[in-house]
């Protein structure tokens, strides 16, 4: 059908016609779940306390052989200490944002930039944290072979042989770790899996979402897109969350937003930036290397 005569089409009235339509709603950058932090020896750092924190540490005794015969001296045993130094240092960035932009864009820019900057910060500290994992000596390594729970209750068994300090265990893997442990388990199955309750466990591992995921061999298990990656295998690791942890966090400054004015620029100059240091306290957790890709 031709068109009408004098019809009202939208080149005739573009003055009017918006060129295109925002939605409110603004998309995330898709970012790790932090697990560190939760898990982590974590303490701040007063002021006026200087720039590195130690862990001291007492060395072990060793007892004489041997009963003392009456009337004699004990033998003498030094007392020995050591320590670990965690540095603070900061990390951060800065970003413009012109006047400009505040007044004529239709999202708040400040408020997207800010709640931009502290999620990858928090994400700098969650990878940070974990590359410590790294530095754990005992090992549960199965270079390219797919995380099976019999790799989990001999890496139980090695801690177990450490004489670790006593505590609530977290086991930390990465989604193909988590995977194929739960695949193996299913695959067992029968009298494997015990009760309905234990089944339910194993079945809360598979579940979307990273963080938290469940409890199995009474280890809180954590999902953790952070973990180190090196030729295909991931590094995991089992230790106790929380004081006397492997992993230690120490915080000399909170995460901070600094806002400066910039008149000669008709800017906002702002600044994201958190003070931490991280180190592996002691060697009191078995590193789980599996395939992970």
């Amino acid at each position: 059908m031709a068109v009408l005569a004098n019809d009202t089409v939208r080149s005739d009235i573009t003055e009017v016609v918006p060129a295109e339509r925002i939605e409110a709603s603004l998309q995330q950058a898709n970012l790790p779940v932090p697990v560190f932090p939760t898990i982590a020896w974590a303490d701040v750092v007063p002021p006026g306390t200087g720039s590195t924190c130690n862990l001291p540490s007492v060395s072990a005794d060793t007892v004489p052989a041997g009963t003392k015969t009456e009337g004699d001296e004990f033998a003498g045993v030094t007392l020995d200490t050591s320590e670990v130094t965690i540095t603070g240092g900061y990390v951060g960035y800065s970003r413009f944002i012109s006047y400009e932009s505040i007044h004529d864009t239709a999202i708040d820019v400040v408020a997207v930039s800010t709640m931009t900057a502290t999620r990858y910060i928090i994400d700098r500290l969650d990878t940070d944290g974990f590359v410590l994992n790294d530095s754990i000596t005992e090992d549960e390594t199965h270079a390219g072979i797919a995380t099976t729970d019999e790799h989990i209750l001999s890496a139980i068994t090695k801690y177990n042989l450490l004489d670790a300090p006593a505590g609530q265990m977290v086991l930390v893997l990465n989604p193909k770790q988590i995977g194929d442990w739960a695949l193996d388990i299913s695959q067992s199955g029968g009298a494997y899996l015990g009760s309905d309750a234990e089944s339910a466990r194993v079945a809360s591992l598979t579940t979307v979402g990273q963080g938290f995921k469940g409890v199995r061999h009474n280890c809180q298990v954590y999902m953790s897109n952070n973990l180190p990656v090196a030729a295909g295998d991931a590094t995991g690791i089992l230790c106790i969350a929380g004081m006397f942890s492997p992993l230690a966090m120490r915080s000399w400054a909170p995460l901070r937003v600094q806002q400066q004015d910039k008149p000669e620029r008709q800017q906002v100059w702002l600044t994201y930036s958190v003070r931490y240091g991280v180190a592996l306290a002691n060697d009191n957790g078995v590193k789980i290397i599996t395939d992970g890709a």
